[in-house]
């Protein structure tokens, strides 16, 4: 047999290597349960003249509404014994939820563990009866997750609902960036090659792969601690900085100070360093004295952590 990857083949290339194994295995006197493809097997119910198009609306309607008793399938899908056309379709309404709820729980295994199962459960239901997967990928259907959660109050009444959201939020984002493309790092030589006014005057872009988030919760240390299966207790407000990236092929979760998050925010908005650090020192509430004391430091982390792009 021919082994395919993700390029799946049109239907007749399958149905013709499926019939060369068919032959092969009768010829050789080898008992198979290869299906029979036979152009001629195929029935339709007495009655029913819906056209293709027509059935696969009914099928997706079934799907999304989670009533397949609403399309009445019993006249247009052949009973069969044990195994009524209403069950038959049940197997891809219920089939449809049964996937949304395992990949959607697999994306946010950390706010599972916060939660506990009864409650994450509870949580996953009301989103897929809620929000119909309306990408082609279904690793993009987790996005609207955090801003679902936000109207879950009472389900949540009894857990902290601002660290429940900012759990769902990192985990959403982790997601999403897994999924972008990973763009090349910058090279620290570059850096070097510089004076100091050609530095001032640089213009440093982020991974494409990468996002700058701020929570008033550690979220990250909470990520971290269950990442080693320990049983972190719920944790005290402290603000927190991070910037997400992929990383050859891998997730990464960078801690950042404040000024710093301060200074890559306003410097990946398209302003040169020395514009940026303008901003950052004119903020009355940092001390530009701890600023100058950690710049090279900062940079130097920037570059070594490669969230910086290759883009000098």
């Amino acid at each position: 047999m021919v082994e395919w990857d993700d390029a799946i083949p049109e239907f007749e290339v399958v149905y013709s290597e499926v019939n060369k194994a068919i032959k092969f295995a009768e010829k050789g006197g080898v008992p198979n349960n290869l299906p029979n493809f036979s152009k001629r097997s195929a029935k339709q119910m007495e009655g029913n003249n819906k056209k293709y198009s027509e059935l696969l609306s009914s099928v997706q309607e079934a799907i999304i509404s989670g009533d397949s008793r609403s399309v009445e399938p019993e006249k247009w899908i052949i009973n069969k014994e044990d195994f009524p056309p209403e069950k038959q379709l049940d197997v891809y309404t219920k089939g449809y939820r049964h996937r949304l709820f395992d990949i959607t729980s697999e994306d946010l295994p950390i706010l599972r563990c916060y939660l506990g199962d009864g409650v994450m459960n509870d949580l996953l239901n009301n989103y897929v009866e809620g929000h119909v997967s309306s990408h082609p990928s279904v690793s993009k259907y987790v996005c609207q997750f955090p801003k679902f959660i936000r109207q879950q109050k009472n389900i949540l009444r009894d857990y902290n609902f601002e660290f429940s959201c900012e759990l769902a939020l990192l985990e959403a984002e982790l997601c999403k960036i897994f999924d972008m493309e990973e763009s090349k790092e910058l090279n620290v030589d570059k850096f070097r090659e510089m004076n100091p006014a050609e530095f001032m005057d640089a213009k440093i872009l982020p991974r494409k792969a990468l996002k700058l988030l701020n929570f008033e919760y550690p979220v990250n240390s909470y990520y971290q601690a269950v990442l080693k299966e320990e049983k972190p207790s719920e944790p005290d407000k402290k603000k927190t900085y991070l910037a997400v990236y992929r990383h050859n092929d891998s997730l990464l979760r960078l801690e950042l100070e404040e000024e710093e998050y301060v200074l890559l925010e306003h410097i990946f908005m398209g302003n040169n360093i020395g514009e940026s650090l303008q901003h950052l020192i004119s903020n009355d509430n940092f001390d530009i004295d701890n600023i100058t004391n950690k710049l090279d430091s900062w940079f130097s982390k920037w570059v070594s952590n490669g969230i910086l792009a290759d883009s000098l």
